[in-house]
């Protein structure tokens, strides 16, 4: 997503970041009630699109009176954090010797 071109500010947390997603996507069911999606992400945005995906699946909408949702969630080279954690939890809450971490 190019948030210049949508008018839009970038999003400034991993909150955000899964609105964002989950935005687009809705909007795309939306828009082609027949088209599946499926949403590709590399690196990063692998973390908020998983959460940004829940309940779109074609099953669950299928189930919510829908007839079409996500068929695919591709991941290049990213990272598929469980559920309630975070990526630094998940990672040992470790920072590596070439992060600064500041408030």
């Amino acid at each position: 997503m190019h948030y210049e071109s949508l008018n839009q500010p970038p999003p400034t947390g991993l909150g955000d970041d899964i609105e964002a997603i989950r935005k687009v996507v809705i909007a795309e069911l939306n828009a082609g009630p027949t088209v599946n999606v499926a949403l590709l992400t590399h690196s990063y945005p692998s973390v908020p699109g998983s959460p940004a995906i829940k309940s779109l699946d074609k099953h669950s909408r299928l189930n919510a009176s829908h007839s079409n949702g996500i068929v695919f969630f591709l991941v290049i080279s990213g990272l598929q954090i469980p559920a309630g954690t975070t990526p630094f939890a998940w990672g040992g809450s470790v920072t590596s010797p070439t992060m600064t971490l500041e408030d």
